[in-house]
């Protein structure tokens, strides 16, 4: 009987615990707003008017169940974005090296480098372009449980 109790007591203790750490996942129950960047200044998220960090934005629109789809899109995405540019840098960067102490451009293999980083800029462009996209549309669905 005192197992059983004992047993009983620990699932009552344990689903308490869950399930105050389940709700103090959402620090409240506003709108993510954006503030764009300018000049002087970069951009803001705020949550009824705190100013909240990107991690959190991106804790809020993970943990959402509606927009986990968009979410995971933009992280997929994000990480495209990041090895296609650090790649490009890479050919760049090689191309420089390839030049050697000459001041001039004529050595065949750094201008294949250059041509090769140049050209991985484009998808980085395009990776990036529907990156920010579906970053868009995950806080876009995100919000419209308030709304």
């Amino acid at each position: 009987m005192k197992r059983i109790f004992l047993f009983v007591v620990l699932g009552f203790i344990t689903t308490v615990g869950y399930a105050q750490s389940d709700s103090l996942k959402r620090l409240s129950t506003g709108m993510i707003q954006y503030s764009p960047a300018s000049f002087f200044r970069s951009g803001k998220f705020t949550v009824d008017g705190k100013q909240i960090t990107v991690k959190e934005v991106n804790a809020r629109l993970a943990n959402y169940q509606p927009d986990a789809d968009e979410y995971n899109k933009y992280k997929k995405y994000r990480n495209l974005t990041y090895y296609t540019c650090g790649s490009a840098l890479g050919f760049l960067a090689a191309s420089l090296i390839a030049t050697g102490n000459s001041n001039t451009f004529k050595n065949t293999s750094s201008k294949i480098f250059a041509g090769i980083g140049i050209g991985l800029l484009v998808p980085e462009a395009i990776f990036a372009s529907k990156r920010n996209k579906h970053f868009a549309r995950a806080g876009y669905i995100y919000n419209q449980q308030f709304r």
